[in-house]
């Protein structure tokens, strides 16, 4: 089980390895006083809009692209869609430790490989459909030859009287 720390503003408890707080935005890790760190401006949860909730210098993560990855998974490609969750995944705990950079690197390899599955499940599912096209309409003709055969009356001849 992780460490937990509290916040330096709000008091929050925090996993150790968190950068920002979820609950106020503050940076963990900054010098104390520094704008966006420390115990500075109001606490708690009655702040007033725009106090403590948007530190200077964060960055709202970028998004992770993670419902895509899952669907793409489910209705495209599994391959593809699999490795689009593994990058998915990673976008959170990249930003909030801090490296930002990586984040966005994960979220648009996470974005490509869900733009990939799509595009190669829908050209697979196609070429599929053409393939087997000629032997589906094979077989419903095979169908409705049968059903012909059993919806005729029995060729019966009697006897003349």
């Amino acid at each position: 089980m992780s460490q937990q720390k509290q916040c330096l503003r709000c008091g929050e408890l925090l996993d150790s390895e968190v950068r920002f707080c979820t609950r106020c935005g503050a940076d963990q890790y900054a010098a104390p006083g520094a704008p966006g760190a420390g115990p500075a401006g109001p606490q708690g949860p009655y702040e007033t809009p725009g106090q403590g909730y948007a530190p200077q210098g964060r960055v709202a993560p970028p998004k992770n692209y993670f419902i895509e990855s899952i669907l793409s998974t489910i209705c495209c490609c599994l391959p593809l869609g699999i490795v689009a969750i593994v990058f998915a995944a990673k976008v959170e705990g990249q930003a909030n430790r801090g490296d930002y950079k990586g984040a966005v690197e994960s979220a648009n390899k996470a974005k490509l490989f869900v733009i990939l599955a799509i595009v190669i499940g829908l050209v697979s599912n196609i070429g599929y459909g053409i393939y087997m096209w000629p032997q589906v309409m094979k077989e419903v003709e095979a169908e409705m030859k049968k059903q012909e055969q059993l919806n005729q009356p029995p060729n019966i001849q009697l006897p003349p009287e």
